[in-house]
């Protein structure tokens, strides 16, 4: 938010005088500090805010302040504290009209969302929206609270015209994005009297829309809505036809790109490589598409990808930190930190790049390089990333102790940065073959925040590693009563019990149930192919290749494929084989997994841990990671 200095002239009920000068200053820090409290105590509440605005649509403003509106903000800051919401609204509204300021309707507009008086939220956003007409989040606010208030109609009529008028590039699609969430959010948030299902909400917005029906902008707008509902066939359909009404509208495209590369991974190289052959100049498609060649482990394409970005494009940020990121993956450390270095040049604020650098730096063992990227890191934002990144570079220099320590010393804000401590100690002492360690600094976190999740997850990895199969089992089994939909707790003990006992048939299940939760992981892909390799049985073999098949074409990973080799060598295929484990060797060299695996199968003695797989030990254990958001 813009805060400017207003100039503030006092009304007394007659003639305009000016007031004394201690008057004056009086009344402006008041009414500052009344308006400032009403918009925190309502900043959190209610419809999406319409305080901060693009610069180009911010209208300047002169604030009257009399004793009216002086009383009225004092009235709604103090009733809202204490709890009496219809006077904080009234006295709201009175300021809101009396004002017309901007921040001070914004606040009025939560205030009366925060006590459900929809009536209210109307008639101040119809008052938002005369005030700043270009801003189409006043008409958002309106559209919920007719929603709210059981005007679908009539929120939907608004809805469409605002989608219409949106340009089709990336602010427009922005804007029908969030036209998309609050219908969506409408379905299950409404009053029970007024609450639509999916598939009403769904079909009511393109009725409404159908005298449009060449309007790309409703086609996206729908597709998008269709995709939050989970109506995964209506969302192909739309956004295909958004696609056939505008071609090279990169926002659409990337949406059908996302979709695909999560549920049908082959469609969706076939569909980028259409896309980009017809328009190679799609910049913002083409990065996207790299990252996710990248989340895939396929950091060759999608270098390749990115550099012809920055054939056309060298100063493109993005394409710039992706590329960096592509290289590191490919250890082509030299050219990864050029493209940092570049990529910090334009933007020197930007710490995330700093530990970007530090992180080349430690793997070229440039360590007193590394410590002074890390050294350099100033925002509180990654405070804590540096000093861990910082303890790793001590305990490599100085020995694993003088990591702890660094660690201990590293001052917290909060439990979860508490717990990230106790997980990064316990990764070093991991790291430096000190897993009892790492499983006593675990045990000590867990007695501090005794069931965290996060906590769990990792010292039940350890255990496994350290064959406390049961410890293993209860760490996993109370993260799942935690978090029922946690696929990785799922996997991680499916994978064990296949892998380390003869209970098969729970393993399945586990697996199963992870894989239902997360069908294209292409690790949870992996255990299941290594749970049926496992079996034995009659088809076991053949349905084990079709599993790990899965897994290699959605992530190129050495461990999947050092399990999808044996697999194809114990049915006879050992050219395949032989094929499959040079690319995991070209991918990864020093993968143990698949060192391993060579060693067994050449009848030498393995100093590994048989069939460690990456369905359950992705990269080893990944103490410092937490639990992805998307498996809570």
């Amino acid at each position: 938010m813009n805060f400017r200095r207003h100039p503030i002239t006092v009304d007394r009920r007659g003639p305009r005088t000016t007031a004394p000068a201690a008057w004056r200053a009086l009344a402006a820090a008041v009414a500052s500090v009344a308006a400032a409290a009403l918009v925190a105590l309502t900043g959190c509440a209610g419809p999406p805010s319409t305080d901060a605005q693009p610069a180009a649509q911010v209208e300047n403003t002169v604030v009257t302040l009399d004793e009216d509106l002086l009383y009225d903000l004092l009235v709604a800051d103090i009733a809202a504290q204490r709890g009496r919401g219809a006077t904080a609204v009234e006295a709201a509204l009175r300021a809101a009209y009396r004002s017309r300021d901007r921040r001070i309707v914004g606040a009025a507009v939560r205030l009366a969302a925060r006590v459900n008086d929809h009536a209210r939220v109307i008639e101040l956003a119809r008052l938002m929206a005369d005030i700043a007409p270009r801003d189409f989040r006043n008409q958002l606010i309106l559209a919920d609270a007719q929603l709210k208030t059981g005007q679908v109609a009539a929120a939907l009529t608004v809805l469409v015209e605002v989608a219409r008028r949106q340009p089709a590039d990336q602010n427009g699609a922005a804007a029908l994005h969030s036209i998309a969430e609050l219908l969506a959010e409408s379905a299950q948030s409404a009053a029970p009297e007024f609450a639509q299902s999916p598939p009403q909400i769904l079909q009511q917005f393109r009725a409404a829309a159908a005298p449009w029906r060449s309007s790309a902008q409703l086609q996206f707008t729908a597709a998008q809505l269709a995709l939050k509902l989970q109506r995964g066939e209506d969302f192909q359909r739309l956004i295909d036809q958004t696609l056939r009404l505008r071609p090279r509208w990169q926002a659409a495209a990337v949406a059908k790109l996302d979709y695909l590369s999560v549920r049908f991974p082959v469609q969706a190289g076939r569909f980028a490589a259409v896309f980009l052959r017809g328009f190679p100049a799609a910049h913002r498609f083409r990065i996207r598409y790299g990252g996710l060649l990248l989340d895939a482990g396929r950091p060759a394409q999608a270098a390749a990808q990115l550099d012809a970005v920055l054939r056309q494009d060298p100063q493109s940020s993005e394409a710039l930190f992706a590329a960096a990121a592509a290289r590191f993956e490919m250890a082509e450390y030299g050219a990864a930190l050029q493209r940092m270095r570049r990529y910090l040049a334009l933007n020197p604020r930007n710490d995330r790049a700093r530990l970007f650098i530090a992180d080349i730096h430690f793997e070229l063992a440039e360590f007193a390089a590394a410590e002074d990227a890390l050294r350099e890191v100033a925002s509180p934002a990654y405070r804590l990333d540096a000093q861990v990144a910082l303890a790793t570079v001590l305990a490599k220099r100085h020995g694993v102790d003088a990591g702890i320590r660094h660690l201990r010393q590293t001052a917290v804000r909060g439990s979860e940065d508490a717990v990230r401590v106790v997980l990064e100690q316990a990764r070093l002492y991991h790291d430096y073959a000190a897993p009892a360690r790492a499983k006593t600094a675990l045990d000590e976190g867990l007695a501090r925040f005794p069931a965290h999740p996060d906590l769990l997850y990792q010292r039940g990895l350890l255990a496994a590693q350290l064959d406390l199969l049961d410890l293993h089992e209860r760490d996993m089994r109370q993260l799942i009563a935690l978090q029922p939909h946690n696929a990785h707790a799922y996997n991680a003990l499916g994978y064990t019990l296949a892998d380390q006992t003869e209970r098969l048939d729970e393993a399945f299940k586990l697996i199963s149930k992870a894989l239902k939760l997360r069908p294209n992981d292409p690790f949870i892909l992996d255990s299941m192919g290594w749970a049926h390799f496992r079996r034995g049985g009659p088809g076991d073999n053949a349905r084990a290749i079709a599993y790990l098949q899965r897994a290699l074409a959605v992530r190129e990973d050495a461990e999947i494929a050092a399990h999808l080799g044996e697999a194809l060598w114990v049915a006879g295929r050992k050219r395949e084989a032989r094929e499959i484990w040079a690319k995991g060797k070209a991918w990864s060299p020093d993968n143990a997994t698949l060192l391993d695996t060579l060693r067994r199968l050449s009848g030498q003695k393995s100093s590994a841990i048989d069939h460690r797989p990456a369905g359950a030990f992705a990269a080893a254990i990944l103490i410092s990671a937490p639990i992805p958001a998307a498996a809570r």
